[in-house]
Order: C-alpha cells, then structure tokens, then sequence
C-alpha cells in the first residue's frame, strides 16, 4: 500500500513539474514558400512564460540571419500573439532558394538578456524563397 501511495505521490508530482514548463511554438504552420519582401506579417506564436521573457523569430539563409521578430513579454501567462519578421538593413536581396529556416527562441529577462533560456529552440528547414523572373513578351507574327 505503501508503494502505491508512493507512486500516485510521484506522478503527481512529475505532472506538476511538466505542466511548469515554459515553451514557444507556432500556434499555425508558417508559410513555406515566401517571396523576396522587406517585411513577412502574421506569423502566430503561441507561448507560456513562466516570469517576463523575450521571444526571437529568426529568418536564416544557411547560418546567415537575414530577418529577426522580437517579442518582449512582461508577465507570466500563456497567449497566442502575431509577430512580424523584419529583413535586416545589410542583407541587400533574398536570393532563390530552399536553404532558409525559420528559429525561434524563448529567453528569461528583457531584449538581448541571453544568460537563460526559458525552453527548447524551434527549428523549421526547408522554406523556400520564390524569385519571379519576369520573361520577355516574344513577338508573334501575324502577317505570314
């Protein structure tokens, strides 16, 4: 009997302690196939802190940031919140491609505080930068 008290005590226990976890997330997919733009909208994160934290969504061409979001969150408590992704001034043109990655990081403390992390990296491959090139209208002759 003893045992058993134990081990209800002890998944309760690791429950609480699960349920106590900080974490980020994409509440909706994020879009794959992006076209070259200065700003990307609408991105839906959703998130729980555990005290005041900073959220980071990441634009990469390989290991090359290109684009940031920065989230500031000022309490503790679960949201769902839209956040935007800015192209950085230097990086001149998003070139055509399938080699960018979105990340996207939680950190305890105020912007650029990088001494914790409130919970695992979320890592998206795979997205793929559309470049239209515009053809040439081609003549066609009608008086043969």
């Amino acid at each position: 009997m003893k045992k058993f008290i134990f081990l209800i005590l002890l998944f309760f226990s690791f429950h609480s302690q699960v349920n106590a976890q900080a974490y980020v997330k994409f509440a909706k997919a994020p879009k794959m196939q992006l076209k070259p733009a200065n700003n990307y909208y609408n991105y839906s994160i959703a998130y729980k802190a555990l005290k005041k934290s900073t959220i980071y969504l990441e634009l990469k061409r390989g290991n090359q940031l290109v684009g940031t979001g920065v989230y500031l969150i000022n309490e503790s408590g679960i949201k769902t919140v839209k956040m935007p992704i800015k192209i950085l001034r230097g990086v001149k043109a998003l070139k055509p491609g399938n080699n960018y990655s979105y990340n996207l990081y939680m950190y305890e403390g105020g912007r650029n505080d990088w001494s914790v992390k409130a919970c695992k990296t979320k890592v998206i491959r795979g997205v793929n930068m559309n470049v239209n090139e515009f053809r040439k209208p081609t003549l066609i002759n009608t008086f043969n």
